[in-house]
């Protein structure tokens, strides 16, 4: 089947995942972004009529620029998996097809188990000290 493939890039040892896969039958390079909450595809991978008509979004930039991007309804498949996602339709892109945590298969496509997201808000909760001092002062009042 396809391969994947996990990469290191600059002295952050920052990680990139990817994987192969297809749009409309063609092979693409896919990157898997969890720090992306868009789904992008380059241009040449989306014929006119899967354009969203009137449909698009302003994405900022990690330099700071916003730019407005038409969106799309692609089919991809990846893994063996078929999905549908609405993609942001970009001229120019470091990959062919950038899935972002918008999708939901993102996280099985890296492995995780759902279980993992779906407690997601129970990772997220942080309790500073006077917090946790004045719950404590609390219980004991009572």
């Amino acid at each position: 089947m396809f391969s994947s493939v996990t990469e290191r890039f600059g002295n952050h040892g920052e990680q990139k995942v990817f994987r192969q896969g297809m749009i409309d039958r063609r092979k693409v390079k896919v990157l898997l972004d969890t720090g992306c909450c868009r789904t992008m595809v380059c241009r040449n991978l989306v014929p006119e009529h899967k354009l969203i008509e009137g449909k698009g979004v302003a994405i900022r930039c990690a330099h700071g620029d916003t730019t407005f991007y038409p969106l799309a309804d692609v089919g991809v498949k990846i893994s063996g998996k078929d999905f549908k996602v609405e993609a942001a339709v970009a001229d120019n892109l470091p990959v062919q097809l950038l899935l972002g945590t918008v999708v939901p298969q993102l996280f099985q496509l890296l492995g995780r188990e759902e279980q993992e997201i779906a407690n997601i808000d129970d990772v997220l909760v942080v309790m500073t000290r006077a917090k946790a001092q004045q719950q404590l002062e609390e219980r004991i009042q009572q």
